[in-house]
């Protein structure tokens, strides 16, 4: 999908972020067209639960993202989101589709000096977290 106007009205962007693990990390599901927008807000609201929550742990679900950027503005994205993030070890739990858009992700937070690990499986993205 390349173009906004392709989409569907339920591909609006969308987001939810919660405590698991008994407070001991964070899961930050995003879904639909990842418009700017959308991505601003989505990463305004993470950042300020993030403040209000000690956990540095982080599940970062994109199965159900779609993102409509060029590589160019997905690595530039990606590195300003990783900069922008306290020390955390994250796993990025990818679909088929969204698999392009964690790798550069994952590249981006090994960069700036985070744990990270990308997974297709649910269980074992929650594994990776909860075991140092």
């Amino acid at each position: 999908m390349n173009k906004l106007s392709e989409c569907h009205a339920d591909d609006a962007p969308r987001h939810h972020i919660i405590k698991i693990n008994q407070g001991k990390a964070i899961a930050f599901k995003i879904g639909g067209i990842r418009t700017p927008e959308a991505g601003q807000i989505a990463f305004a609201d993470l950042m300020a639960f993030y403040r209000d929550n000690p956990a540095r742990k982080l599940l970062f679900d994109m199965r159900d993202a779609r993102y409509p950027y060029t590589i160019e503005d997905l690595i530039r994205r990606g590195h300003a989101c990783a900069r922008a993030l306290p020390a955390t070890k994250v796993a990025f739990l990818v679909s088929e589709d969204s698999e392009k858009v964690g790798v550069i992700s994952l590249t981006a937070h090994v960069m700036s000096g985070h744990k990270a690990a990308l997974f297709t499986n649910l269980q074992e993205a929650l594994a990776y977290l909860i075991w140092d």
